[in-house]
């Protein structure tokens, strides 16, 4: 087990035979990590395990954010510590979870920054950040917002008809705490879209949208893992399940109105680079994308 801190940004790295054997407070003070770190990776306890086998057991990347609830959870060598350590550089406003902290980040911090991947500068203006900051936050503004601070009142849809993966169905799940439903405990998660956190609509119960720029109850979900490597997402107010309609494909839609889990509401989250994650549906293989 390895820890490493920068400014208030905190990622620890674990092989398998280290999640697969818990009880990690003692590790973690050997590597002198401060306690609101070790809560953070008790909590998240469950989602780290989850990460790690749906990465092949290969152990997991975790990173979060001292001040803040939660963590992100990646498999090994694919998170997102490089970029969020650079964002620890930058003036970013009070958030109460890490995905708050990266819309922060990206939204009041970064206004001009240059978008090393296509030389333009952001459109939302103000101050610009020149070197490896610079760069590490403009890539982080190309892969979640293109750019574009996400607008609330719009209303960008989810769809799970792509057939292959791109900046629309990468996806960033943000660990937030845990949840008992029908005595059974789940870790809640928060999902960042390049428009935005995934929103049921009204806590659940009909549409889900991707415009959101804070998380509170409608932004937060508990993710279900069925045990058959898939995973279900609840939307923790009305207690209503993520569907793909028709199973996805060709003319599907998404929303959050399902009381009970059938295929529909089954998928498989697929690694990515950076700390992201593709939801895959069960029933036809496509991809959930966040529209414009």
């Amino acid at each position: 087990m390895t820890f490493q801190i920068t400014g208030i940004i905190w990622n620890v790295t674990m092989k398998h035979a280290e999640v697969a054997a818990g009880g990690w407070a003692a590790d973690l003070a050997a590597e002198n990590a401060p306690n609101p770190v070790t809560i953070a990776i008790d909590i998240a306890a469950q989602y780290i395990a989850l990460i790690d086998s749906i990465g092949g057991n290969n152990g997991v990347d975790i990173t979060g954010v001292i001040g803040c609830q939660g963590c992100v959870t990646s498999p090994a060598n694919l998170g997102i510590y490089s970029s969020l350590s650079h964002a620890a550089e930058v003036a970013v406003g009070i958030a109460t979870t890490v995905g708050d902290f990266i819309v922060n980040a990206l939204s009041e911090g970064v206004h001009a920054v240059e978008n090393v991947a296509t030389g333009r500068a952001a459109p939302w203006v103000g101050l610009a950040i020149a070197g490896p900051v610079g760069a590490a936050m403009g890539a982080l503004i190309g892969g979640f917002f293109g750019g574009n601070k996400p607008v609330p009142q719009y209303h960008y849809g989810i769809v799970p008809d792509r057939a292959n993966i791109g900046q629309w169905e990468s996806l960033t799940f943000c660990q937030i705490g845990q949840n008992k439903v029908q005595n059974v405990v789940h870790p809640t998660v928060s999902i960042l879209s390049w428009q935005g956190f995934f929103r049921a609509d009204n806590g659940g119960g009909g549409a889900i949208w991707c415009n959101s720029t804070k998380v509170q109850d409608w932004e937060t979900f508990n993710l279900i893992n069925n045990g058959d490597g898939t995973v279900s997402l609840q939307a923790v107010d009305k207690g209503t399940y993520l569907t793909a309609v028709l199973g996805g494909g060709p003319g599907s839609s998404c929303y959050c109105g399902a009381i009970v889990e059938k295929d529909w509401e089954k998928f498989k989250l697929i690694p990515l680079n950076g700390g992201q994650f593709a939801l895959k549906t069960l029933d036809k293989g496509t991809y959930v994308s966040a529209q414009n």
